[in-house]
């Protein structure tokens, strides 16, 4: 499989979609209620949000025809609030399911740059950074003293012979 250079869409999603996910995210009691993670995050998945499978099933034809490759499948998703007082993301190829990724900006004040193999993609409200997360080396610098909130949705997609789908079993080791 080659690796596709990541690129950034803007407006990825129509104004009634982003709307419909920006209001649903921001300031979720979930959120409020969660403890940050070591990378300064609160997050949530399909199984306590079943928004996330709809949508990642919504923008399965974009990511299809971005990969030119008819077969991809949802892997999983991911909302993340990045909103503690240091936040950053290490760096790391993937490791689970997430050949391809879309990395949706919901909401921020101001763009924190996703670094893929040393370059840095800036994103605005609604743009997607596209990138295979597998084999792309990623990460967000530190921010100490962070007054943010940056809201992202990681939707990760795979080919249909990934282990995810041949051994499903593997999904909670």
């Amino acid at each position: 499989m080659s690796v596709i250079s990541p690129v950034i869409v803007s407006n990825f999603l129509n104004e009634s979609d982003f709307n419909r996910l920006v209001n649903h995210f921001k300031d979720h009691k979930g959120i409020k209620k969660g403890q940050p993670d070591q990378f300064g995050r609160i997050s949530m998945n399909e199984s306590s949000n079943p928004l996330l499978t709809i949508f990642s099933k919504k923008i399965l034809p974009f990511v299809r025809d971005h990969f030119n490759d008819q077969t991809i499948l949802p892997s999983y998703s991911l909302f993340a609030e990045y909103s503690d007082k240091n936040i950053y993301l290490e760096k790391h190829k993937d490791g689970g399911a997430c050949t391809y990724t879309v990395d949706l900006v919901l909401y921020q004040k101001t763009p924190w740059g996703l670094w893929i193999d040393g370059k840095e993609y800036l994103a605005n409200e609604n743009d997607a950074i596209v990138f295979m997360g597998e084999d792309q080396e990623h990460w967000r610098e530190p921010i100490s003293d962070n007054n943010d909130k940056t809201g992202l949705i990681y939707f990760h997609y795979v080919k249909p012979d990934h282990w995810w789908y041949t051994n499903p079993e593997w999904r909670n080791v």
